[in-house]
C-alpha cells in the first residue's frame, strides 16, 4: 500500500527545506497541513507535486485539480 502522508520531518527532506519554510509554505496555501495528534503530516501527493514542479507558487487548489485530473 502506498504512503499517504509524509511527516513534517520527511517533507522536509523532500523539499529540501527547513522545519520553518516547510510551515511557512503551509500558512501560504502551497501545502494543506494535516494533524495526527501531536504530528504534522503532508499529503504525499502535494508534497511530490511541489519536488517535480520545482517549487513555484503552486497553490493547494491547483495541486488538487492536478491530482483529481490525473485520475480520471
Amino acid at each position: 500500500m502506498a504512503k499517504l502522508f509524509y511527516t513534517l520531518e520527511e517533507a522536509c527532506g523532500k523539499l529540501g527545506k527547513t522545519e520553518q519554510e516547510v510551515r511557512n509554505m503551509s500558512s501560504s496555501g502551497q501545502l494543506e497541513e494535516m494533524r495526527d495528534g501531536d504530528q504534522i503530516m503532508f499529503r504525499c501527493a502535494q508534497v511530490d507535486l511541489l519536488v517535480v514542479d520545482g517549487e513555484s507558487e503552486v497553490t493547494v487548489n491547483e495541486i488538487d485539480s492536478v491530482s483529481y485530473t490525473h485520475l480520471r
